[in-house]
């Protein structure tokens, strides 16, 4: 038995090729995956609240913490593009960039009250990002069989 999402995440990753073999490039992976993780970790005491709470609770951590977190993580994004290739560690798609366009994708999707649907298209990096993952072919393919709304957020934009 293998317990704590983030080791399963790094054990899958390595299966699969997409935990990258330079320690350096590993770390980059590691650090993204763990900053979306703090960031969505901020939303987890809002999962309780009654549903007029949950909203603006939802709200207020857009304005204060989530927000410095997204605008880093924006940065992170850029420096990937800026660098080339596009990818968070060393240029190649890793289990990092995965998490990334996984949060991003979910944070907008129904089940989060009180987040726009919309809030991307004040990260235009994210966005991007988040789109460009989402219509790799197999992430695509996924998401185009996937039928329950809360999956819609994850397509690409149209």
């Amino acid at each position: 038995m293998l317990a704590q999402s983030g080791a399963i995440d790094r054990y899958v990753a390595k299966l699969t090729g997409l935990y990258p073999e330079d320690p350096l490039q590993a770390a980059f992976a590691d650090m993204v995956a763990f900053h979306v993780t703090d960031f969505m970790d901020l939303f987890l005491p809002t999962w309780t609240m009654p549903a007029e709470e949950k909203v603006k609770a939802r709200q207020d951590i857009l304005a204060g913490k989530g927000g410095e977190k997204l605008k880093q993580l924006e940065k992170i994004i850029e420096k990937a593009e800026a660098e080339g290739g596009g990818w968070v560690a060393g240029g190649k798609l890793s289990y990092g960039d995965v998490v990334v366009y996984t949060y991003l994708s979910g944070i907008t999707s129904p089940i989060m009250d009180g987040i726009p649907k919309d809030l991307l298209n004040a990260y235009p990096a994210l966005k991007a990002f988040r789109n460009k993952v989402a219509k790799l072919p197999a992430i695509k393919a996924y998401y185009d069989r996937a039928t329950e709304e809360s999956r819609a957020s994850y397509k690409p934009d149209p």
